[in-house]
């Protein structure tokens, strides 16, 4: 993260020293606007992780157990595993799926056990 905040400084430090150069009539308006773009993409770098992160964190741990804690006998371990091991094995995707198939497995396991 360090890194990432280092070069946004970097490239609005870059952008400035152009408008700048632009005032001094030393660069076009069209090496502004580059500066403004790059500045634009650091910054946009830098916030989809953490808007990423934040919206997987929600669906995980809110939305999640209330739809599959309706209904389903599952214990919450199992969701819970599920849901980290379709993490990473799938993404966010997996994060739905891995649950929902560990669930089915657990289910289809005690129902064995009970034959």
């Amino acid at each position: 993260m360090k890194a990432q905040e280092s070069r946004i400084l970097t490239v609005i430090e870059s952008e400035d020293l152009t408008h700048v150069r632009y005032e001094e009539g030393s660069t076009t308006y069209l090496e502004v606007l580059e500066q403004q773009r790059q500045s634009f993409n650091a910054q946009l770098k830098e916030l989809a992780p953490r808007l990423t992160k934040a919206i997987t964190g929600l669906v995980g741990s809110i939305l999640k157990p209330m739809f599959l804690g309706k209904g389903v006998d599952v214990p919450m371990l199992v969701i819970l595993l599920g849901a980290i091991g379709g993490m990473m094995l799938g993404g966010p995707v997996g994060l739905f799926v891995g649950s929902v198939v560990l669930a089915l497995a657990y289910k289809i396991f005690v129902a064995m056990l009970e034959e």
